[in-house]
């Protein structure tokens, strides 16, 4: 039964195989046919729920979504980021939108891309819980980064609001965290990361160390995103660039010959399924390190063209779906054939974006990002709570002539055009009878 079931999907899925998948079209066709299998419902009936299920796989499906608009400029896929986002009140889980846990700040990353989209003083109500969480989490080091998975969820996102606000010291936060964990987790003999410190003495059952597939994955697809985000001038990005140029080469070598991985990297006898939500990640690690010119062509670019040909291969011709990722797991193990996964689709579709800009030569000059500094002073998010009188108010910078208070939707509280006398530079917000929330202030220099 078994083998007629996989002789079954294997028929279906190659009836998705593009004469070159490497074209502009195609790659544009298949990208829409994965993103539209999930999108399908609209937010309510996405994954697990995603208006009440607002964690790591969202997010990083999200990621994706965001990757699918700006390869197709199609609006509609701004539109539900921006719904789904909506949905969520712009916020983190847990505690009114500021939590320590990196799983739930996965979604600020897409919250920071809508709002790089059009980075007005109007729209930094997107980013502004995200701006608290921030300081409530990484002024003092270190991170909660303690397994791998986290280097995907929380790095990129403070590597955004380096971008976004032009400042190096949110690079400076991440990459003392990142070295950190590093030190932690990442192996120098094999480069190449393992899942939390448990597994640094585990073998499998061939004896060999245990490298789990997707936990790599997770790695090098958020060091990818933070390379891209990060200044290229940042006095940190040549040591993180070299580490990633590390494990994209073993990585590489460990590749199938269909151009999949496996959920153990090193051990393919005792765990032979083949993976795509791994895979999916690395190819676009790979296809952003040619991209960006941090990664040799000549060794990098057949495994990064295997594996999008072998993700392709594996896009059900039925509904859109990425077949063969493993279910929610932090170990090795089987894969069925049609099992999807949201993180897997959200990973194919940032792959989509740049093997798209490979094969069309679009490519960005390595660590170059677009200025996103707005001609108005960026706020800062303060919690407001019914708690002591001294969390109703805040005092304004001296540099600052005026104010704006807004919620986490974008609603305007209260403004004042003008600050003059040094008294009236404290602001009470206690008569507004405001509930428990968290709240953008918007500053307008001098």
């Amino acid at each position: 039964m078994r083998v007629g079931i996989t002789i079954l999907s294997l028929i279906v899925l190659a009836q998705y195989s593009f004469p070159d998948e490497f074209s502009p079209d195609s790659i544009t066709s298949i990208a829409r046919k994965v993103v539209n299998y999930r999108l399908k419902g609209g937010i309510q009936k996405l994954g697990d729920g995603f208006v009440s299920h607002w964690d790591w796989d969202d997010g990083a499906y999200m990621t994706g979504v965001m990757a699918a608009y700006r390869l197709t400029k199609d609006q509609k896929y701004l539109d539900s980021v921006k719904a789904w986002a909506q949905a969520v009140s712009w916020q983190t889980p847990n505690n009114a939108g500021l939590s320590r846990n990196p799983d739930n700040q996965c979604i600020c990353q897409s919250f920071c891309e809508a709002y790089m989209v059009n980075p007005v003083p109007a729209n930094q109500y997107m980013i502004a819980t995200w701006e608290a969480n921030y300081h409530l989490n990484y002024d003092n080091p270190y991170s909660q980064w303690y397994w791998c998975d986290a280097l995907y969820m929380a790095p990129p996102a403070i590597a955004m609001l380096g971008a976004i606000t032009d400042s190096s010291k949110y690079w400076d936060t991440l990459s003392v965290n990142w070295w950190y964990w590093a030190g932690q987790l990442y192996s120098t003999q094999y480069h190449l990361y393992w899942r939390d410190a448990g597994y640094k003495t585990q073998t499998s059952p061939d004896g060999k160390p245990v490298f789990w597939g997707p936990g790599e994955a997770w790695v090098l697809g958020g060091c990818a995103r933070v390379i891209k985000y990060m200044g290229q001038n940042y006095h940190g990005r040549d040591s993180l660039t070299q580490q990633f140029r590390e494990q994209c080469v073993a990585v590489a070598a460990l590749q199938q010959s269909d151009g999949l991985w496996t959920t153990s990297l090193l051990d393919t006898a005792a765990f032979p399924d083949h993976e795509t939500s791994c895979t999916a990640f690395f190819c676009f690690a790979m296809a952003r390190g040619l991209n960006s010119g941090v990664l040799d062509k000549a060794t990098i670019e057949q495994p990064m063209r295997k594996a999008w040909s072998g993700l392709v291969r594996n896009v059900s011709a039925a509904d859109g779906r990425l077949q063969r990722c493993q279910g929610v797991s932090t170990a090795p193990g089987s894969v069925p054939v049609s099992n999807s996964s949201a993180e897997g689709e959200g990973a194919f579709l940032l792959a989509a974006e740049e093997v798209y800009k490979y094969a069309t030569g679009t490519v960005q000059a390595a660590g170059r990002v677009n200025n996103l500094k707005s001609p108005v002073r960026t706020g800062y998010a303060i919690r407001v709570a019914k708690l002591s009188g001294s969390q109703y108010a805040f005092t304004l910078p001296e540099d600052v002539s005026g104010f704006a208070v807004y919620d986490c939707n974008g609603k305007l509280i209260v403004s004042q055009a003008t600050v003059q006398s040094p008294r009236s530079r404290k602001v009470s917000l206690k008569d507004k009878n405001l509930p428990d929330a968290v709240y953008f202030v918007r500053f307008v220099n001098r």
